[in-house]
């Protein structure tokens, strides 16, 4: 899949903003996931609108800020894999460009 960074931003902004109440994570330490969400977007065959890969980042940043803010181990690559086969399937109209 192409990644737009614009997406991936919006994003990441969105789910620091839904979260900011709860937990007091920094963007610094969502970005060092960063790089394995990237590898899984770029390996997916299929493209998506980038509404959804905004939708998508915003979920995953929402997982890792309450990993990290509850000393849980980082999500693996397979997990995020999963994750957006599963969203991909049910998110479907986002799929469309």
């Amino acid at each position: 899949m192409v990644i737009d960074n614009d997406s991936i931003s919006q994003g990441l902004e969105a789910a620091l903003q839904r979260t900011r109440d709860r937990f007091d994570v920094s963007r610094g330490r969502i970005d060092d996931a960063g790089p394995v969400l990237v590898r899984v977007l770029e390996a997916w065959p299929a493209e998506a609108h980038p509404r959804f890969v905004t939708l998508f980042v915003e979920l995953w940043a929402i997982a890792v800020i309450a990993r990290i803010a509850n000393g849980e181990p980082p999500l693996t690559e397979p997990q995020i894999r999963d994750f957006l086969g599963h969203c991909s399937a049910y998110f479907n109209s986002f799929k469309h460009k």
